[in-house]
């Protein structure tokens, strides 16, 4: 849930790795809809599906489609290995969202989902493809600041059980299901490498998009400083709001959250 130091050695970002999927394989509609006012899409946190958006079309205005992506390794995708390379999922997320990022349309990503986010936004720019309204970050350090330790990937399995309890977003039947677990933490693990092991992302080429940064009160990974630092990452002026709640204050409340987050995008 920090991005991290220097590009893990080894083969390279696509090797071995299936071609990018359609995209009907990352999100559950068919077809994007033709009366939609706005698409916004959301990525989940190390571990997380899509599955932790469910509730939050009941608090968005109707003409908004929200689109919870499904990453490999979880949920519909379970059978598929997680991914090793930030800028390649990124990559083949944009290769499979293609017909898909019409304007308008905005990201919101939490905590390894905003710095997924950050990368298909900057593809996106690279690419010469329409913009986002708004990339929404929420529970992640900004991409330049390297991870602090302990590295989440590295640490032993009673430890990583730990960290989860602390945290609070895995339920705790499926703490105490050796097996529910063993399939939580092999996608975890390999979430956290992908992102501690990422290269830092540059402050060079900031994003013309507006960027928000939502932060929780008590999440004992991510600061105020620590949001406040996504101003290098857009040219616009950086908006923060930090709510009640810990790590994973999204979950405790979406309700709040996703006022803010409609009210910053201008619904």
């Amino acid at each position: 849930m920090t991005t991290g130091p220097a590009p893990a050695t080894g083969a390279g970002p696509s090797a071995g790795r299936p071609p990018a999927a359609p995209g009907r394989s990352w999100l559950r509609q068919s077809a994007p809809s033709a009366d939609t006012r706005l698409r916004l899409f959301c990525l989940p946190f190390a571990g997380g599906g899509a599955s932790a958006y469910r509730c939050w079309q009941a608090e968005l205005p109707p003409e908004v489609e929200l689109l919870p992506v499904h990453l490999p390794g979880r949920g519909t995708r379970l059978r598929e290995p997680a991914a090793d390379d930030i800028d390649a999922l990124a990559a083949d997320l944009l290769d499979g969202f293609h017909d898909w990022l019409r304007p308008p349309y905005a990201w919101y990503g939490h905590s390894m989902g905003a710095a997924l986010a950050h990368r298909v936004v900057a593809a996106t720019a690279r690419r010469g493809l329409p913009a986002p309204e708004l990339l929404a970050v929420a529970a992640r350090r900004a991409p330049h600041l390297p991870p602090e330790p302990p590295l989440h990937h590295t640490l032993p399995r009673p430890e990583l059980i730990e960290r989860l309890r602390v945290l609070g977003a895995t339920p705790e039947a499926v703490l105490a299901d050796p097996r529910l677990l063993d399939t939580v933490l092999t996608t975890v693990r390999a979430d956290f490498r992908m992102v501690e092991l990422a290269p830092l992302a540059p402050v060079d080429a900031p994003l013309d998009v507006p960027v928000v940064a939502f932060g929780g009160s008590a999440d004992p990974l991510v600061g105020l400083a620590d949001l406040r630092a996504w101003q290098l990452h857009t040219t616009r002026p950086l908006r923060t709001h930090v709510l009640a709640g810990g790590h994973f204050f999204h979950l405790d409340r979406p309700g709040r959250l996703v006022r803010l987050l409609s009210k910053e995008i201008g619904l």
